[in-house]
């Protein structure tokens, strides 16, 4: 009802997800799409429209949110140093607080930078090691880094080119 009311001036809505009880109880989710109807002195008169059983899809969403709370959640909130970068660029595309403690930066800066920033080596040395990493299967390597206060550490890098989306990142810890 408060859907039919809060439309009724409305050209149309659609798309609109809503769970419903099914005669037999159980929850359906429908997604609603519709037209008002008016008379040809403007008076409303009801809707014209189509509604679709999205239930599946709607669990398929939501197990999906959850998923990528739960990875979002590890990824944030464990002890161990994270960042996820750009595989051919080695810009840092995203840090775990764990990674921004121990650098000691923020990490809204960490975001953006560039691993040439932190890392001891050579552009030569660099892009080798950026190449090996998502070519020649390097995966774990010892490298020295340099923290925001200047000082050097020794550090263990696990790295993995993983695909997100339409890029590969390089998930390091």
């Amino acid at each position: 009802q408060r859907v039919l009311t809060t439309n009724v001036k409305q050209a149309q809505f659609r798309a609109f997800q809503h769970p419903i009880l099914h005669k037999d109880g159980h929850q359906l989710w429908v997604d609603v799409s519709a037209n008002p109807i008016l008379n040809s002195a403007g008076a409303f008169l009801g809707f014209r429209g189509v509604t679709r059983d999205v239930s599946e899809q709607k669990i398929l969403t939501d197990a999906l949110a959850a998923s990528e709370e739960r990875f979002r959640s590890l990824f944030e909130k464990h002890s161990a140093v994270m960042l996820l970068v750009d595989n051919k660029t080695g810009n840092i595309q995203d840090v775990n607080e764990a990674a921004a403690q121990f650098y000691g930066y923020p990490r809204e800066k960490m975001q953006g930078m560039s691993l040439k920033q932190i890392v001891c080596m050579t552009a030569e040395e660099f892009a080798d090691t950026l190449y090996r990493v998502n070519h020649a299967n390097l995966r774990q390597f010892i490298r020295q880094h340099r923290l925001a206060d200047g000082r050097i550490r020794t550090v263990e890098v696990n790295a993995t080119p993983i695909p997100f989306g339409n890029k590969i990142h390089n998930f390091a810890i």
